[in-house]
């Protein structure tokens, strides 16, 4: 089963595509919010979310309870504002459910848009930011306040 884990803050403007794109993959949605005043919550449920509020105090702490929160072997963990590319869902959803796989987490390269372009040449260009976004629970959890990873 796959969890996609999700921390909101008023993301109403990229929630829906973010979550349409993950429905494909997701046996659960759960949503972690830090007192969202927009129609987060309202897109959220529209998704059959699991919705928790819990006071921001750091990244790390707001996706470990994410994680918690969630019931499946695998976890998808993302923000409000990030979505998947159905290519990638396949490819993925087929390993995991090849039960002679032995992969315990992907790391995943994240294609940046800021202002409406692609950035392609900085370290943000997807071949150099990459993070692992998707493990199997009880291998990785979250760790450092604003630049988190994975382990």
């Amino acid at each position: 089963m796959i969890s996609v884990s999700i921390i909101t803050l008023n993301e109403e403007k990229y929630l829906e595509k973010c979550l349409q794109s993950v429905k494909g993959i997701a046996d659960e949605i759960v949503v972690v919010d830090s007192g969202s005043t927009d129609k987060t919550l309202d897109i959220a449920k529209k998704f059959s979310a699991k919705v928790y509020f819990r006071k921001f105090d750091n990244y790390a702490n707001q996706k470990n309870y994410a994680v918690e929160k969630c019931t499946g072997d695998w976890i998808l963990s993302m923000d409000g504002d990030e979505e998947i590319e159905d290519d990638l869902l396949k490819e993925v959803k087929s390993e995991i459910l090849n039960p002679k796989s032995e992969i315990n987490g992907y790391s995943i390269p994240r294609k940046n848009i800021i202002f409406g372009k692609f950035i392609r040449y900085t370290r943000w260009q997807p071949e150099l930011d990459r993070h692992i976004w998707l493990w199997k629970k009880d291998l990785g959890k979250w760790m450092g306040d604003v630049h988190r990873s994975c382990c």
